[in-house]
């Protein structure tokens, strides 16, 4: 009697940790790194320059100039980069049409700013905030706009020109 008394209490028990366990291992492969596929994405560094040269993709920096005043603001090459297979501080670089792509600051929490660029006729690939190039320099001047957030929309406040020393 007391036998049948553990297993009306231990089969509960167990069902329950088998469901739990098969959960968050289903979780773990759908969901998460592996269920994101976050090593696929082209990556930046979005002129985080420490993190450009601790990933060895920093190329060089290039030469710019603001037509109002702001801090924190860098713009450089760096070479285009995934995420590595099995961790985002791994780095694959791409060998592609577009090896390199210009980095800048667009975090817009740093001079409560947001960039965009202008002139993305000009280059040969863009993206949302990435200059793709086919090689080490900026052939042409790219034009970065600055937002500024006013009571309910974004202002257009100014401007940077960006050029590679020749």
């Amino acid at each position: 009697m007391k036998n049948s008394r553990k297993n009306v209490f231990f089969r509960p028990v167990l069902i329950l940790g088998v469901i739990c366990f098969g959960y968050f291992a289903l979780n773990l492969i759908f969901g998460g790194w592996y269920g994101y596929e976050k090593w696929k994405p082209r990556r930046s560094t979005f002129g985080n320059k420490k993190e450009a040269i601790e990933r060895n993709v920093f190329v060089k920096d290039l030469q710019f100039k603001s037509s109002i005043p702001i801090d924190s603001f860098n713009v450089y090459i760096e070479k285009g980069f995934r995420y590595g297979y099995t961790s985002s501080n791994n780095t694959r670089i791409i060998e592609d049409n577009w090896p390199f792509q210009v980095s800048f600051t667009t975090q817009k929490g740093i001079n409560n700013v947001n960039f965009y660029i202008i002139n993305a006729n000009k280059f040969g690939s863009i993206d949302n905030l990435n200059v793709y190039i086919k090689q080490a320099k900026l052939n042409d001047t790219l034009l970065i706009g600055i937002n500024k957030w006013n009571l309910s929309k974004w202002d257009s406040i100014g401007y940077i020109k960006v050029w590679d020393k020749r």
